[in-house]
């Protein structure tokens, strides 16, 4: 994986495609990219709903999904996460 993929994402719009048991849920936020003191690098995905406003937190040297450019979801960049692997803290 290369080293700092995250870097070009900062200041974008990504989107959060979720899908469980094969339900599609699309999530709109911006990405800052940081470094953690505990976590290494990672990609802060900031999202606002009207139901609350959370961050989705992927680490660098261990998230190894895909980037996509968000044609469909009129964000910059989309990226899907399985939810057997979406750990809440």
């Amino acid at each position: 994986m290369p080293a700092n993929r995250f870097a070009t994402l900062d200041g974008s719009t990504v989107a959060v495609e979720l899908i469980n048991d094969g339900q599609r849920k699309l999530l709109c936020g911006v990405a800052a990219y940081c470094k953690d003191p505990l976590l290494g690098r990672i990609l802060k995905i900031k999202v606002q709903e009207e139901w609350g406003d959370f961050d989705f937190v992927l680490r660098e040297n261990e998230w190894d999904g895909e980037i996509n450019l968000g044609t469909a979801s009129g964000c910059d960049y989309e990226i899907c996460i399985s939810t057997n692997c979406v750990c809440a803290r």
